[in-house]
């Protein structure tokens, strides 16, 4: 029995077993119609419909389709899209999934030998030829999406060492602060070879695995990274809500305790953070935006009745402190009237930080060990001068204050053009 003849057996088997589903039969029907005229891409489109739109469909009729179905023709499809239909069967099941994307990386990779095949000469050819081949095949956005899935799937089953070597392997190529660049992809189906850029889904599926590598081993710096990188990378509308909170939470939680993270500007900005503004999570919306003003009193209330909700940040606790009594430092300076060198007593940061005045200067040198701040101390007059302050996203109260700057800076300005004019122009004349 040919291909053919078994694509149709299969489908007409899963048309009865679900034959009081009118919806069903027809979507099958479907995938029949198209198979048999060899409308690839209107089946890859009717294959997604059925996978992520079609509520009817359960995990296990999603399973038989993509073993039954899907499986044979797959060289006929881009195999991306094959991933993610193994992935929306599959994806409960990790140790299954591990298999489907071996099966998957075998697949793609023989079509890969066989479409850059190069008849065999001497033996400095053939390992010329066979480096060569390995090139391709690694630079290949498919074979790439499936090694990140696969990456992804052993971090669920506690498989870290080579997660995070799929994810050293390819930093070059995804992570744009080790500069990834584009590239040509040589994926091969249907006998066509693919250009990408490199493909933005591979990108974010870089990100996400990086995300989830670095929420395991608690590396709260680079968790926000690539969660925010991952959120760049991917269509917030593909997100569900319950996910977009899930993701919203971890950023969060990193951006508190991460210990070089003093600017929460995307994360603010960003829509995602709206997914727990009014939810279980408040508190942490609430915290975020509260760090962010540098309201150290605010902070430790809302810091204090956070504690039941979460433990971990009970265990941070003093860290916690450390980090908005520098957010209100950088909170003052950007109070001060908007000069080339704003200039601070030990004084006044000591009351408005809340900390003993002994301590201040420990303060100052850790601002500018982080770079948050740049100008000089001057410890005999215990002042600090300030010529730069890090840029930050404000809020509404915090605009207001600059905006009152400008005005002040515009009334000194115009009245100096009154005294010139004024008083200007006996000289003016002797010119």
């Amino acid at each position: 029995m040919d291909t053919d003849s078994d694509i149709s057996t299969v489908l007409a088997s899963l048309r009865s077993e679900n034959e009081t589903n009118g919806d069903i039969v027809n979507i099958l029907y479907q995938f029949e119609d198209y198979y048999e005229r060899k409308l690839w891409h209107q089946l890859t489109l009717a294959l997604e419909e059925f996978f992520f739109l079609t509520p009817e469909a359960t995990p296990q009729l999603k399973c038989k389709v993509y073993d039954l179905f899907v499986s044979q023709f797959a060289n006929k499809l881009n195999p991306i899209k094959v991933v993610e239909f193994a992935l929306c069967a599959y994806g409960d099941h990790p140790k299954q999934m591990l298999e489907k994307l071996s099966e998957l990386r075998q697949s793609v990779e023989k079509e890969i030998r066989v479409a850059h095949y190069k008849p065999q000469g001497s033996d400095e050819e053939n390992e010329r030829n066979e480096r060569e081949m390995v090139a391709t095949i690694e630079a290949t956005d498919a074979i790439n999406y499936i090694d990140l899935n696969r990456a992804r799937y052993q971090l669920k089953l506690g498989d870290i060492d080579d997660a995070e070597a799929v994810l050293d392997k390819l930093a070059g190529r995804y992570d744009i602060g080790n500069g990834a660049v584009a590239v040509v992809d040589t994926a091969t189906r249907g006998g066509k070879t693919a250009v990408s850029d490199p493909n933005q889904r591979v990108a974010a599926a870089y990100y996400y695995t990086k995300y989830e590598l670095h929420k395991l081993k608690k590396n709260y710096n680079e968790t926000y990274r690539a969660g925010l990188l991952y959120l760049s990378s991917v269509d917030g509308t593909t997100l569900t809500p319950d996910q977009k909170v899930a993701i919203c939470y971890d950023l969060g939680v990193a951006a508190l305790l991460g210990d070089k993270i003093y600017n929460f500007g995307e994360l603010i900005l960003h829509e995602i953070l709206s997914s727990i503004k009014d939810n279980q999570y408040a508190w942490l919306y609430d915290l975020i935006v509260t760090l962010n003003q540098g309201n150290k009193p605010q902070f430790l209330h809302q810091l204090q009745a956070s504690f039941p909700q979460s433990p971990l940040l009970k265990s941070h606790e003093e860290f916690l402190v450390r980090k908005i009594t520098i957010m209100s430092l950088m909170e003052l300076i950007s109070q001060q009237a908007a000069t080339s060198n704003k200039s601070l007593s030990f004084d006044a940061i000591a009351r408005f930080t809340d900390i003993k005045p002994d301590q201040v200067e420990l303060l100052i040198i850790k601002c500018f060990a982080l770079d948050l701040i740049r100008g000089q101390i001057d410890q005999v007059n215990r002042m600090l001068h300030v010529t730069w302050l890090q840029p930050r996203v404000l809020d509404l109260n915090q605009v207001k204050v600059l905006y009152n700057h400008l005005l002040n800076w515009d009334s000194h300005v115009e009245s100096l053009a009154r005294d010139v004019y004024a008083n200007g122009g006996a000289i003016w004349a002797e010119n």
